[in-house]
């Protein structure tokens, strides 16, 4: 019997584009399938398009945010497993 996994699928979303990368080449040396958008518009329209297993998502970007972003799949009714972070710090 043979045994095949399925390579899951990770959508990244980050405005700042060196970390975008570098997560996007991470996770595809990793094993994973994964792709970087730039912004919250990009990552709806690539939802639309393709199945992810998981979203890495900032939550502050131009255009349209983390938060707007999760609001639209909700709306749309796009379920998916999201990771959500913001490089914003307290001090």
């Amino acid at each position: 019997m043979s045994t095949t996994k399925s390579v899951k699928q990770i959508l990244i979303v980050e405005d700042d584009r060196p970390m975008a990368r570098a997560l996007e080449l991470k996770l595809n040396n990793s094993g994973f399938a994964a792709k970087a958008v730039n912004d919250g518009e990009e990552a709806l329209m690539e939802l639309e398009k393709n199945k992810y297993d998981l979203m890495l998502l900032d939550l502050v970007m131009p255009k349209l945010d983390g938060f707007g972003v999760m609001s639209a799949l909700r709306t749309k009714k796009i379920k998916i497993p999201i990771i959500r972070w913001s490089g914003l710090s307290r001090h």
